[in-house]
């Protein structure tokens, strides 16, 4: 079982936080494949040792095992019966080699 590098910019590496666990982690944001999709980006999350950041180019990246998967949260956007926007988050396993393509889809985008 190999490894899978995903590489993204610095800007998707969100803040390091502390886990309900105690454990230290660091969310990974994933853009939504479509530049005019204006809803809210999906994240996942992994140990902050595990995000290599080269502050010269401007990258970042983070290996995973390449036959896994990750939990990805995708947050939801509702209106409440009140009229007030509500938003819930949905978990999904997602395969890292899937995972791997829906954060490095900016890469297929026309400049």
């Amino acid at each position: 079982m190999g490894t899978l590098t995903i590489r993204f910019g610095v800007g998707y590496v969100g803040d390091e936080f502390t886990a309900k666990s105690g454990r230290r982690c660091q969310r990974i944001k994933i853009p939504n494949a479509d530049a005019a999709d204006e809803s809210l980006w999906s994240s996942f999350v992994v140990l902050p040792e595990m995000v290599r950041i080269d502050e010269g180019r401007g990258a970042a990246e983070v290996d995973l095992p390449e036959d896994g998967s990750t939990r990805v949260s995708t947050p939801l956007s509702f209106t409440g019966e009140d009229g007030s926007t509500l938003i819930e988050n949905v978990i999904e396993e997602v395969p890292n080699r899937e995972l791997k393509r829906a954060v490095e889809a900016y890469k297929e985008r026309r400049r």
